[in-house]
């Protein structure tokens, strides 16, 4: 799926993969890699690197940032 993801001032579209969107889900909820990397049984640094691309990607300088953004500026 691709979705819109957002800076202060642009969009960018970019290809999230449903991986990449459940990292997305579970930092809108407010959960810490840890809790990501047990969920999806996932290493922590595979969690990290997923995190990382998108907080690049995105603009978004922490995971909590994105996580804010995924649950109130995402477009469906």
């Amino acid at each position: 799926m691709t979705q819109p993801i957002c800076d202060d001032d642009r969009a960018v579209l970019i290809r999230v993969t449903a991986r990449r969107a459940e990292v997305l889900r579970l930092a809108a909820e407010g959960w810490t890699l840890r809790e990501m990397a047990a969920e999806m049984d996932l290493s922590s640094s595979g969690i990290r690197s997923h995190v990382e691309d998108l907080k690049q990607l995105s603009g978004c300088r922490s995971l909590r940032e994105l996580g804010r953004w995924w649950r109130t500026e995402r477009v469906a």
